[in-house]
Formats: structure tokens, sequence, C-alpha cells
């Protein structure tokens, strides 16, 4: 009985862990759309100032994030 409330502890914990880790791995998407919701860009300078912006958070900064989540993912379970 002992054994089977260990394994659903772990499971549990492992699940926290992995939202926790894709909730910190999506910050940078989830500050690129909040900030493009409050600049609200009108002209053709703006989008390309935003645009900017977003390739900064999405490509570098995001791919970065995921890299090192899987990283600590594959450490973490296949110890």
């Amino acid at each position: 009985m002992k054994s089977i409330i260990d394994k659903i502890s772990t499971f549990m914990t492992n699940i926290g862990i992995i939202l926790l880790v894709f909730g910190i791995v999506f910050i940078p998407t989830e500050s690129y759309i909040f900030i493009r919701y409050v600049f609200q860009p009108e002209g053709f300078w703006q989008e390309i100032i935003l645009a900017s912006i977003g390739l900064y958070f999405l490509i570098g900064i995001q791919i970065l994030l995921v890299i090192i989540g899987i990283v600590f993912l594959i450490d973490l379970f296949f110890k």
C-alpha cells in the first residue's frame, strides 16, 4: 500500500516540476503578447520595432529556454 502512495506522490511531484518548467519556458512568449497588446502598433515603423522585439524574444530567448528546459527534464527523469 505504501509503495502505491509513494508512486502517486512521485508522479504528482514530476507533473508539478514539468508544469513549472513549461511556465518558465513560455515567459518570453507571454511577455511578447503582453507588449504587443499594450502598445498596439499602428504604423509601419511601430510594426518593425515590435517585430524585432518579437524576433529577439521568440527566437533568441525562447529557444534557449526550451533547450535548457529539455536538458533539465531529461536530467531529472533519466538519472
